[in-house]
């Protein structure tokens, strides 16, 4: 958790989670109360202009939660089209307009926090349309994390309902659905603030915060929830995607190499080596500026090639990988007047060491494996007919045009 100070915008500070949330947080960091009336900032959330005279007003803030937001209860079939309207815009979009209006004030390490609620996830009888909402809002977290500006968080919290918020033996009418205090459900908010993770919608059970009503009290996550995970998972995620990036990139390195054999692209075939990238063939070996004139001098003897790339496998071990392909290359000779058409086909593995040179994946040593080979006799008319669309090899083919 940070210990870092840092100036909260609290929206919805009058509440009865939002004077939670002040209380769990003001020992430690500053808050600007926001609310509609009886506040640092009168706001009403639902104008656009006056959401952006509230940030004019407030000025640089480092994070701002929002505990805001209303929906429409009731049965399914006694609620209208305006209902669900209504709670879009109540919870849905005036969220949203705090943080798209938010943006070029906000912190470059920022933070904002939103609320949703439980009945996104665990949804009940009689709440439809507090349960769209509350999706809505953790998708916006979800989606909205991809492209924030760098360092800046979005995450939201998923209160279950606040026992102050219902009259006595309310909750357990609805079943014994979970509840909690609003110091509880505080805690949910005083851990998105502090940490270092987003695009998460946070469920306060996964918390425990003993001694909340204590200023001097220090939150703590229970050991085997995912917060308390979160900060070495966040890196593993981040991690695994970058591999995941980089093993994309070199599959198309080995997927582009067989285009550029194909069409006869000798510029596509340089782009998947080193200049100083070894092929070792067979009956080639030597640089890639080698290898095209001697390839470009072979394959017009073919009518056509195909090569078919297989399975892929890829180990990366910082900017060194060492990858695999299967390959079945189908190399089409013509008919004569004395001989049939013919198929050579090769079953072939590319085994490759590429190296990450100014950010970019290429072959630096190419060994091309032979499994076997076997020439297959054309039976039959190999003739195409007018009607088919015809490859070719050269920029002409088909696949160079972006539009029919």
């Amino acid at each position: 958790m940070s210990a870092i100070r840092k100036r909260v915008l609290l929206v919805g500070a009058t509440g009865t989670i939002g004077t939670a949330v002040a209380a769990a947080l003001s020992p430690s960091h500053e808050i600007v109360r926001i609310a509609r009336r009886a506040a640092d900032i009168e706001m009403d959330a639902l104008s656009v202009d006056s959401v952006r005279a509230m940030y004019e007003a407030a000025g640089p803030f480092d994070a701002m939660v929002s505990t805001m937001g209303s929906a429409v209860p009731g049965p399914l079939a006694q609620l209208s089209a305006q209902d669900f309207a209504d709670s879009f815009t109540r919870k849905v979009l005036a969220q949203i307009n705090l943080v798209l209006l938010g943006i070029p004030h906000i912190a470059p390490a920022g933070s904002f926090t939103l609320s949703s609620g439980i009945l996104s996830t665990m949804p009940q009888p009689g709440f439809a349309a507090i349960s769209m909402a509350n999706a809505a809002i953790d998708g916006f977290c979800r989606a909205a994390s991809l492209e924030l500006p760098a360092g800046v968080r979005i995450n939201c919290v998923r209160p279950v309902f606040v026992r102050k918020s219902f009259p006595a033996g309310s909750v357990a009418d609805l079943g014994g659905f979970p509840a909690q205090t609003a110091a509880e459900t505080a805690a949910a908010y005083r851990a998105v603030v502090e940490g270092d993770f987003t695009g998460q919608d946070l469920d306060p059970r996964d918390l425990v915060a003993p001694g909340l009503a204590e200023p001097e009290c220090a939150l703590r996550l229970h050991p085997d929830s995912w917060p308390a995970r979160l900060g070495e998972n966040h890196m593993d995620l981040e991690a695994e995607l970058r591999r995941l990036a980089d093993e994309a990139e070199i599959k198309r390195v080995q997927l582009r190499y067989c285009r550029g054999l194909d069409r006869m692209d000798w510029d596509l075939i340089r782009t998947c080596f080193h200049r100083d990238g070894i092929h070792d063939l067979g009956p080639f070996k030597g640089t890639v500026e080698k290898f095209i004139p001697w390839v470009s001098a072979l394959m017009p003897s073919f009518e056509s090639t195909t090569h078919f790339g297989g399975g892929q496998t890829v180990e990366i071990d910082g900017d060194d990988a060492w990858a695999e392909q299967y390959v079945r290359a189908y190399h089409r000779t013509a008919a004569t007047d004395d001989s049939p058409a013919t198929d050579w086909i090769l079953n072939l593995r590319y085994v490759d060491h590429l190296t990450r040179r100014d950010g970019e994946w290429r072959i630096a040593h190419r060994r091309c494996a032979c499994e076997s080979q076997r020439t297959d006799v054309v039976t039959g008319d190999a003739a195409l007919g007018p009607e088919w669309l015809r490859g070719e090899r050269d920029h002409t083919d088909a696949s160079y045009r972006r539009r029919p």
